[in-house]
């Protein structure tokens, strides 16, 4: 496996750090930490500082779903604080070398807390969608090929098939963090177009996820482009 580019790497940190950031605040108001009408306000003083058209309305039918689903909340953000924390140190071939055994077992952590990560942001994203029907295509889409990678990964490694097992992981981490890549698009498109967030919502999703799930398919082409095994499965031994 060839070094990750500097600049991809440092990309792939701040959103996993965005989505980070985002769930342990979801989690946060849930548990009753913080004070949802609190932080409400200051996410509304914040857009009005950036410029954003955003309404006291639209931040609280975004935010109504998961109060009134709190245990499908817990099982979306207590999973997601943890996969988007290890995800990227599982790409990191020094950790890799030095430390396997640690490498397997958050592997399998991993996909573990992917499997009620990903139906919970179904179910939101279904049931409820912000953005509409453009939204939930979006979310049906991105969340199948998310648990289909995960399952895929799984059954690679089982089979020993190292390299199978690192390209669906990489298809998975990508869906994941294109959730934090929406949340930049919207940043960008909202005072290009001045249009409300909700009528941009499902766009964003699709674009967050096209963004990031390109970026991955075109690491994982240079990655073959260049491979390093002689284009040999590579068999790992089961722990």
């Amino acid at each position: 496996m060839s070094k990750v580019p500097s600049g991809l790497f440092r990309s792939v940190i701040v959103l996993a750090a965005l989505g980070v950031v985002a769930a342990v605040v979801r989690g946060l108001v849930l548990f009753g930490v913080l004070d949802a009408a609190t932080v409400e306000q200051q996410v509304l003083a914040n857009a009005s500082w950036l410029g954003l058209r955003l309404t006291a309305g639209e931040l609280r039918e975004f935010n109504t779903p998961f109060e009134a689903h709190p245990f499908v909340t817990a099982l979306h953000v207590l999973p997601a604080v943890v996969f988007m924390t290890l995800a990227p140190f599982q790409f990191s071939s020094t950790l890799r070398a030095r430390c396997l055994r640690l490498h397997r077992w958050s592997g399998r952590a991993l996909v573990l807390l992917g499997i009620p990560l990903g139906i919970s942001g179904l179910f939101f994203g279904l049931t409820t969608p912000f953005g509409g029907t453009l939204e939930a295509s979006g979310v049906a889409f991105a969340g199948a090929l998310f648990l289909g990678s995960l399952i895929s990964a799984f059954i690679a490694i089982r089979a020993g098939d190292v390299n199978g097992h690192r390209i669906w992981m990489t298809r998975a981490f990508a869906v994941a963090l294109s959730i934090a890549t929406m949340r930049v698009v919207l940043l960008v498109l909202m005072p290009l177009t001045g249009a409300p967030v909700q009528s941009l919502f499902g766009l964003g999703v699709w674009l967050g996820f096209l963004l990031t799930v390109g970026a991955a398919e075109w690491w994982l082409r240079h990655e073959n482009a260049t491979p390093n095994d002689g284009g040999r499965r590579v068999v790992a031994s089961r722990s």
